[in-house]
């Protein structure tokens, strides 16, 4: 019976990261998540991951400006300039909450929503993209 419920517990797991496209999970529990960055801002601009999972954030800058050439992320003391490709940026989220970025100017922002296990199962993982600011660079 217990082996049973252990493996249920595992196919549903399975299941939970399947269907997240949000978060992909690899081979050495790591939570990966992706992001394009054009002159525009950030797509998605919205992220839900995992406490205590390290992330790598994997940041594609297809068409930098002024603008949108770095990120701040002040509850993490990160502060970064973004390439043109690819880059990635690592981090472990510590505490759930709602975890607010932006560039450099504090105009163009993104959000980090971090959940505990219990939570996660919970939530509907899903791709976002948040209304923007008015942004110096921005044409929308």
């Amino acid at each position: 019976m217990k082996k049973i419920l252990v493996l249920l517990m595992v196919i549903s797991a399975i299941v939970l990261v399947a269907e997240d496209v949000t978060v992909k999970a690899d081979t050495t529990n790591v939570q990966i998540i992706e992001m394009e960055v054009d002159r525009h801002g950030w797509t998605p601009n919205e992220f839900t991951i995992k406490v205590g999972i390290p992330v790598k954030w994997k940041i594609d800058g297809k068409e930098l400006t002024y603008c949108n050439n770095a990120i701040s992320v002040p509850a993490y003391k990160l502060k970064f300039d973004l390439k043109e490709g690819e880059q990635i940026i690592e981090f472990t989220p510590e505490k759930v909450g709602e975890i607010e970025w932006s560039c450099w100017m504090d105009m163009i922002p993104g959000k980090f929503i971090v959940v505990d296990e219990n939570t996660s199962k919970q939530i509907e993982k899903k791709t976002t993209t948040r209304p923007r600011k008015k942004s110096c660079c921005s044409t929308k």
